[in-house]
């Protein structure tokens, strides 16, 4: 036989009109045309009846997390962990991390690492290159060029990663030579010699 439809909630307002009088459920169900089982599952949860349950475990994670999120990985200050906290979200980091995986407009990727500049270093490099395009062989010869490179003790050497929101304009990671345990070294050379590699200690300007 085809299931019947659920009650209607002409039927609900019989059902508890006659329970009031003080029907019994086989009275009622009777009355209604409507099995006995039907009538006791009505009784038994009012609120709850006809309620669609899809099943399995609810959404720990809403549409609307799923919009804050995304816009709070676009802003490239935090990582999974910290937009978790931020948010205070009930999901792990991983589950945050997949989302964001998911997103067609963000990318997880390194910063690209560059000296710290402003407008006027740029100037001056840029007319100190002017410059150079005039030098001879001698001239090049008699420069000296010298670099330090720090190696951090305690994690990795300067890796930086972000959220990048493709839609907005690339960003670098500046270098600096401070902060933690770490071991620097300083070496030059000038045409065709070179320097002994120095180990520096204290500050260095």
């Amino acid at each position: 036989m085809p299931r019947k439809s659920r009650l209607s909630d002409f039927e609900k307002g019989q059902i508890l009109a006659h329970k009031s009088n003080c029907w019994t459920v086989s009275h009622v169900a009777d009355e209604l045309r409507r099995s006995r089982n039907v009538v006791t599952s009505f009784l038994r949860n009012e609120n709850g009846y006809n309620q669609k349950n899809n099943g399995g475990r609810p959404r720990k994670m809403t549409d609307a997390d799923k919009r804050r999120i995304i816009r709070e990985a676009s802003k490239g200050l935090l990582r999974s962990t910290g937009i978790v906290k931020a948010l205070q979200l009930s999901v792990k980091p991983r589950r945050v991390h997949q989302l964001l995986q998911e997103t067609a407009c963000l990318r997880y990727k390194r910063i690209a690492r560059t000296p710290a500049m402003k407008e006027h270093h740029e100037k001056l490099r840029v007319k100190w290159a002017t410059e150079c395009m005039t030098w001879n062989d001698r001239k090049w010869n008699s420069v000296v060029w010298s670099d330090e490179k720090k190696f951090n003790l305690d994690g990795p050497d300067g890796l930086a990663y972000k959220w990048h929101d493709l839609r907005k304009q690339k960003e670098w990671f500046w270098k600096r030579h401070s902060g933690r345990a770490s071991v620097m070294v300083w070496a030059c050379f000038a045409g065709t010699s070179k320097s002994p590699l120095v180990f520096l200690e204290g500050k260095q300007d």
